[in-house]
């Protein structure tokens, strides 16, 4: 897959109902801008990317975002490289089970400060 998203300059990832599309994160990786649809997950990973997440999927939108990211290839790149850093950052399997982690952490402390733990 990184072979062909390498061709591209700009990624789409549309579904209406989904958990995290490993397409928008393949996408990211490979330092591509993504229009996506407005769904939970995407708007976690796009976080500071609104403009490109669509309300309504429709061809008119997608087809203006393609044309503006097409036209402004500085702003495509910028962006490219934000999902990039982004997932440097935070898309590495330590870096999720790191987050899992301090999030059963929370929990764990939660639970004994309710006096469940004896």
């Amino acid at each position: 897959m990184m072979a062909v998203l390498d061709q591209c300059k700009v990624s789409i990832s549309i579904p209406v109902s989904d958990a995290t599309s490993v397409s928008l994160l393949e996408s990211m990786a490979c330092g591509l801008p993504v229009i996506a649809s407005d769904l939970p997950a995407n708007r976690e990973w796009l976080d500071g990317q609104e403009e490109l997440i669509l309300p309504k999927v429709d061809k008119e939108p997608v087809a203006a975002l393609l044309t503006d990211l097409w036209r402004d290839e500085a702003k495509a790149k910028a962006l490219g490289l934000k999902n990039l850093d982004r997932m440097r950052r935070d898309g590495s399997r330590s870096a999720q089970m790191d987050r899992m982690a301090a999030l059963y952490v929370t929990l764990l402390g939660q639970w004994r400060n309710a006096g469940n733990f004896r």
